[in-house]
């Protein structure tokens, strides 16, 4: 039976190394939310060309609008799992960050992306768990029956 064991333990390793492993391949991903009216917006997007080809497929840059209401329910789910909240665009989720407003992105991203990727963090999901993150405070229930959050 020992040896039954030993052998479903090592298998469990290898395949533990080989998930590590994969993830470590996935490209880290970039959320970039912004409006096509935003002149913040566009300061922001001069510099994810760059940013691209100096991490090259170590990252994707995937961009999401604020125009339909599924873009809006895409964006409650970042800021409830972020534990931040998008008054307007232009904002970045990026591994474990969530950087907002053009000032803070253009003077965080670069490090963030860096540490993201060193740390081999994976950016949140929407619909999908994610596995090195734990729920933000806000999503657990509220042992507190009287008091309401009004923001």
């Amino acid at each position: 039976m020992s040896r039954q064991v030993a052998i479903l333990v090592a298998a469990a390793v290898v395949v533990a190394a080989a998930l590590a492993a994969e993830k470590r391949k996935a490209p880290l991903r970039i959320v970039f939310v912004q409006s096509p009216a935003c002149q913040q917006c566009r300061r922001v997007k001069k510099v994810l060309p760059a940013l691209q080809k100096t991490w090259s497929d170590r990252v994707e840059i995937v961009e999401h609008g604020m125009g339909t209401v599924e873009d809006l329910e895409r964006l409650l789910e970042y800021e409830d799992h972020y534990d931040v909240r998008v008054p307007h665009p232009p904002a970045i989720f990026v591994g474990k960050r969530a950087l907002v407003g053009a000032d803070e992105i253009l003077k965080q991203l670069e490090s963030a992306v860096a540490v993201a990727i060193r740390d081999g963090h994976q950016t949140f999901v929407p619909g999908k768990p994610s596995p090195d993150s734990q729920p933000s405070a806000r999503s657990q229930p509220s042992t507190q029956a009287t008091t309401r959050r009004t923001d």
